[in-house]
């Protein structure tokens, strides 16, 4: 039983944030002025009807982060024998999926305001904080093995 459920959480977070990585995750249109882009991880997309969707802004931290909380993750499982510092691995792969999740609001909010866009979601913008629960979610599980291990080593 020790290290199947936070490995089952770690790889839903792998896959949460590879979903992440494959398109966009928020539509911004203003019909009164023709505005509309398309915020994928790499940074914020025009989209032209002629040809193919030129860059509007980069979103800098949002991919380097947004690749680094799979591998991250990735590692975490084959790290299974060290419980302490799969810990604490864990707890650097959720503070870096906050500073994602705020990152990506903080870059995202001056191009709404300055388009006066209205924002679409899809549902790709969810994966971030689905990402973040399973890694909560592993960081507990293997928090409870390692007092399990330890209980046991104080009964011999």
């Amino acid at each position: 039983m020790i290290q199947r459920i936070q490995s089952l959480f770690l790889l839903l977070t792998i896959i949460a944030s590879s979903l992440f990585l494959t398109g966009g995750y928020l539509n911004l249109v203003n019909s009164t002025s023709g505005y509309e882009a398309v915020a994928k991880f790499s940074g914020i997309y025009m989209v032209s009807s002629g040809s193919g969707n030129t860059i509007a802004s980069h979103l800098f931290p949002v991919p380097v982060i947004s690749v680094l909380v799979p591998v991250i993750a990735a590692v975490t499982i084959l790290l299974f024998k060290n419980r302490k510092l799969q810990k604490q691995i864990t707890l650097l792969n959720i503070f870096l999926e906050l500073i994602l999740i705020i990152s990506a609001i903080i870059l995202l909010m001056p191009v709404v305001e300055h388009n006066s866009a209205i924002l679409e979601p899809g549902y790709r913008i969810i994966m971030p904080l689905l990402s973040l629960a399973f890694l909560v979610l592993a960081y507990i599980g293997i928090k409870k093995d390692d007092e399990l291990v330890k209980s046991y080593d104080r009964l011999r």
